[in-house]
C-alpha cells in the first residue's frame, strides 16, 4: 500500500494486490472548491478499482475534474453522478440572487460548483477514452422510487452531446452490471 502524503491530493491512496491481483487507487475529486479545501482537513475522494476482468471508477460527488479524468483512463466502467442542465442552471440564478442579497457562499452555489452537469460527465468520459459510462446520484432525484423526475435523455443526451460516444446507462438502484 502506498499512502500519499497530506497536501499531494492528486493521488492520495494505492493499493495493489501484486501481479495478477487486484488494485484500488484513489483521487482528491472536486466536490469542494478551493476556498473550503484550504480551511478543512478532509477531502472528497474518488476510486478507481481494477481487477483481472474490469476497472470501474466511482466519482462520488464531483464538478469536472483532472484528476478524475486520469484516474478514468480507458476504464471499463465510468460511474458518475449528474446533475440535470436544468437544475445547474437553476442553482446558478439562486447563487448569484443569494450572493446580490450578500450571501456569497449559498447552498446554490455549492450544489452548482461541485456536481457535474451531463456536459461535464461527457467531457470527462471522452478524454478518459472510458468504455461505458453510468449515471448515479441524480439531481433532482426521483420522488417515487424507481421513476425519473427528468426524462432519461436529459441526461443521456448532455452526455452525448459533449463528445462521449461510448455506451451510457442511467443506473438505477440493486442494479448489476
Amino acid at each position: 500500500m502506498r499512502v500519499i502524503a497530506p497536501g499531494s491530493y492528486d493521488m492520495v491512496l494505492q493499493i495493489d494486490a501484486g501481479e495478477g491481483g487486484s488494485s484500488i487507487t484513489a483521487v482528491e475529486s472536486t466536490h469542494y472548491p478551493g476556498r473550503s479545501t484550504d480551511r478543512m482537513p478532509h477531502r472528497a475522494l474518488s476510486y478507481r478499482f481494477d481487477t483481472k476482468e474490469r476497472s470501474v471508477v466511482f466519482t462520488g460527488d464531483t464538478a469536472y475534474s483532472e484528476n478524475i479524468v486520469g484516474l478514468a483512463k480507458g476504464a471499463d466502467l465510468f460511474v458518475c453522478e449528474v446533475m440535470a442542465q436544468s437544475v445547474y442552471d437553476a442553482n446558478v440564478a439562486r447563487a448569484k440572487e443569494a450572493e446580490a442579497a450578500g450571501n456569497p457562499v449559498s447552498i446554490a452555489r455549492h450544489v452548482a460548483e461541485t456536481h457535474s452537469t451531463p456536459a461535464d460527465v461527457g467531457r470527462m468520459a471522452a478524454k478518459a477514452k472510458v468504455k461505458t459510462v453510468v449515471l448515479y446520484h441524480l439531481l433532482p432525484a426521483a420522488r417515487v422510487p424507481g421513476s425519473l423526475d427528468y426524462a432519461i435523455t436529459n441526461f443521456t443526451d448532455g452526455v452525448r452531446t459533449a463528445g462521449f460516444t461510448g455506451e451510457v446507462i442511467v443506473g438505477q438502484d440493486l442494479m448489476v452490471l
